[in-house]
């Protein structure tokens, strides 16, 4: 029973003992080390462009000259005309204002004629500025008639390869010859050939391109062929019907001066419309019912005559001697 009250006094002693909270023992500091960023995975370089395919060999080496400098500038094309020559052009048509396309090299061979832009000309020399190496294209495009079907590419040479210069769109000659200016950059002399409702314009005219050059273009000659439209027309009374056009034309020093002049061949008939020329008209215009014929009705203005046109440069223009002057007063 003693041994019980003793407990039983004591009780408070332990209670008391044993809601006293245990002392706080710190945990032992851990120090982590973040682990340095694992680096960039290594970039893989980029995939070499394969390299394009060879150019084929065409029916001359001035047509492998032109493939060579189209399929740098376009996706060149390769198609045969009517008569089976074959020519070279753009699978697409250029435009002023759309940016040069990516080209692999691939070439359309056989092309459709609704997706072949023939080159016309191809010319080199330095034609926005001396001293450059540029090639001058004429290219079949997207134009209108009115905007004269095509445009004038200018390229510079850029290591074995050729970067646009400009285009001028409706520029858009058949044929051109350089002519180097005194101050080193070339002119452009071209013949263009048009036609509207059967009247025929055969013209030269040369070309400055040289940024800045007020007018970037002048005109040379014009012989007019007004033969077949005044069949359906009618010539005015007393009026002569003309059958003309530009033969050829070379650059050429006549007068021993040191500098080419421009020498072109013309030829011409004229006459007022007579019996000859009114029955061939009558054929021309019978002929339209058949498909793929077609009558000459040049024959009936008389006899062709030729002539021979020189003009020499003055520093600024070309500017017919004054034999050629009179000449061209009577065409």
């Amino acid at each position: 029973m003693r041994s019980l009250r003793r407990l039983l006094a004591s009780w408070p002693l332990l209670v008391v003992a044993c809601a006293r909270p245990a002392p706080h023992v710190p945990a032992p500091a851990v120090t982590v080390t973040a682990a340095p960023p694992a680096p960039p995975p290594a970039s893989s370089p980029p995939a070499a462009k394969p390299a394009p395919p060879p150019l084929p060999s065409l029916d001359t080496p001035e047509l492998d000259a032109q493939l060579a400098f189209l399929v740098t500038v376009c996706r060149a094309a390769i198609s045969r005309d009517p008569r089976g020559r074959q020519r070279v052009g753009c699978a697409a048509c250029l435009t002023s204002t759309d940016p040069a396309p990516e080209l692999d090299g691939t070439i359309v061979l056989d092309a459709d004629r609704e997706h072949f832009y023939a080159l016309r000309t191809l010319v080199r020399g330095s034609f926005t500025r001396a001293g450059a190496t540029q090639i001058a294209a004429s290219l079949d495009g997207c134009e209108s008639h009115a905007e004269n079907y095509g445009g004038m590419l200018v390229a510079e040479a850029q290591g074995a390869s050729w970067a646009r210069v400009r285009y001028d769109s409706g520029m858009h000659p058949e044929t051109c010859l350089p002519f180097r200016h005194a101050d080193g950059h070339d002119l452009l002399v071209c013949r263009w050939q048009d036609g509207h409702q059967s009247f025929v314009h055969d013209r030269l005219v040369v070309y400055d391109l040289e940024p800045g050059t007020v007018p970037p273009d002048f005109e040379i000659v014009t012989m007019n062929d007004d033969a077949l439209g005044m069949c359906f027309m009618g010539a005015p009374p007393g009026e002569e019907v003309r059958a003309g056009q530009v033969e050829g034309f070379t650059l050429r020093d006549e007068d021993g001066d040191g500098t080419p002049d421009l020498v072109v061949e013309v030829s011409q008939r004229k006459a007022r419309p007579g019996g000859a020329y009114r029955a061939l008209c009558k054929k021309a215009i019978e002929a339209l019912e058949t498909p793929d014929s077609s009558v000459d009705v040049r024959p009936g203005l008389g006899e062709l005559k030729k002539r021979r046109l020189v003009f020499t440069y003055d520093g600024k223009r070309f500017v017919p001697t004054r034999e050629t002057a009179k000449v061209l007063r009577g065409l």
